[in-house]
């Protein structure tokens, strides 16, 4: 169980991100979850982890700047649709509940998979940027040419100097590393921490991405009648017998389009 620290110095990587010019970024907070899981977050009306975090011992939830990176750690076919993989793309605003904010998925850190980048001293601390009221902008700026880049995962090296900041030179080889062996592509993406509740209802829901068998639920129905009236739904065929990693690169693609279409931003 870990034991934050409350400091009042800025970590080191946000004090070199002050540096750089933020990028608008209307993206979506992506929230990976089940069919069965989004049934009780309807019901609920809210949406909060419903059991402390096993890491920060709080009720927090997570989510992914514009692209849904969290996998499903289970290696067995998905059985019953209450399994099925779903993804929540919820309004840029949630970042203004923040908990907490990192550059890359914090259990990663924990379990020790990016050592290969990092000093055995380095602590999570130092990558926190919660601080920054743009900190979407200012990362993507400091390691991407452009938004579409951070979503098709082609990072560039940094056009500020960052001699003195070993944080930034450990997110540069841990985000232009080609191998993923240690690391998936969980290191590639923004984490946002909310340990309040959030109404589940537009506009703070602004799309779904959910597996065709859905149509015909009810709850489901109810909500994108009522609460959800606008929500923007992108359906998806689902086989039983396949894992919910099969579906990753697909749902990552949903997600993609989501925000093309609605001209989120340019290409290039």
């Amino acid at each position: 169980m870990l034991c934050y620290p409350t400091r009042s110095e800025p970590s080191p990587l946000s004090v070199w991100m002050e540096r750089i010019s933020p990028c608008p970024t209307p993206l979506a907070w992506c929230h990976k979850t089940d069919a069965f899981k989004l049934q009780q977050i309807i019901r609920s009306g809210t949406l909060r982890s419903p059991a402390p975090c096993n890491k920060f011992s709080e009720h927090l939830t997570y989510y992914c700047l514009g692209k849904p990176a969290y996998k499903d750690p289970r290696n067995t076919s998905i059985g019953t649709m209450a399994r099925a993989p779903v993804v929540i793309l919820m309004s840029p605003d949630i970042y203004d509940w923040r908990k907490r904010v990192f550059p890359f998925d914090s259990g990663a850190f924990f379990a020790g998979r990016y050592r290969k980048y990092m000093h055995e001293r380095d602590e999570l601390y130092n990558y926190d940027v919660t601080r920054l009221p743009d900190s979407p902008g200012r990362f993507i700026s400091s390691f991407y040419k452009s938004i579409y880049d951070y979503l098709t995962h082609q990072p560039r090296p940094p056009i500020v100097p960052y001699a003195d900041f070993y944080q930034v030179e450990a997110l540069v080889s841990m985000l232009t590393d080609p191998d993923a062996s240690s690391a998936d592509d969980r290191r590639l993406v923004m984490e946002l921490q909310i340990e309040k509740p959030i109404p589940f209802e537009w506009p703070l829901v602004r799309g779904l991405i959910l597996p065709r068998a859905l149509e015909s639920n009810s709850i489901v129905s109810s909500f994108l009648s009522g609460p959800g009236r606008g929500v923007e739904v992108r359906w998806f065929d689902v086989s039983p017998l396949k894992l919910a990693i099969e579906y990753q690169a697909l749902l990552e693609r949903e997600a993609l389009e989501m925000q093309v279409g609605g001209g989120c931003y340019e290409r290039r």
